[in-house]
């Protein structure tokens, strides 16, 4: 029965990272701070991964700041062309 814990508690952990990214890179203002929020973003994705404390939120916060700060840069791309 703890394995069912387990794999709940990660999978709540991966969404709540994925909630986290979107967030943080979203509200960010202005033409550089997205970036800036998923660089920071990341490097606290990065800790928490590797260290391996919160590996699962470590991982929705890296994957989620990645595809939001991709789809923002295209949509930069796009106005700017």
């Amino acid at each position: 029965m703890t394995w069912w814990r387990y794999a709940l508690e990660n999978v709540a952990l991966f969404g709540a990272g994925l909630v986290v990214g979107w967030v943080g890179v979203s509200i960010a203002p202005g033409w550089g701070g997205p970036v800036i929020a998923a660089t920071i973003l990341l490097a606290f994705a990065g800790r928490l991964a590797f260290d391996g404390t919160f590996m699962w939120l470590g991982l929705g916060i890296a994957v989620t700041t990645v595809a939001t700060v991709g789809l923002y840069l295209r949509d930069l791309v796009e106005v700017g062309a």
